[in-house]
């Protein structure tokens, strides 16, 4: 399940886009790699990794933070995907 959320979850480490799985606070044992948490924070666009840009994970932070549809539409112009979605959308 993939969150995204325009605050930061923890404001003394912040991060674009981090993974949360449950785990055993004993042993640190993973409880399952099936059940896990990816949170994308919007307020912090910013600090993507060179693997997040790669992936375009930072296009689509912008697409779901744009308030306009010409903001949609520059996207548009740099990813096919997003092309495919936007035009989907208008």
């Amino acid at each position: 399940m993939v969150l995204y959320i325009s605050f930061t979850l923890f404001p003394e480490v912040p991060e674009f886009y981090a993974t949360y799985m449950m785990t055993n606070i004993k042993n640190h044992q993973i409880y399952s790699s099936k059940l896990r948490l990816s949170v994308l924070d919007l307020t912090h666009i910013e600090l993507a990794t060179e693997e997040d840009r790669f992936f375009h994970i930072d296009y689509w932070a912008c697409l779901f933070k744009a308030t306009t549809w010409e903001e949609i539409k520059m996207l548009a112009q740099k990813d096919s995907i997003i092309k495919e979605a936007s035009d989907t959308i208008l």
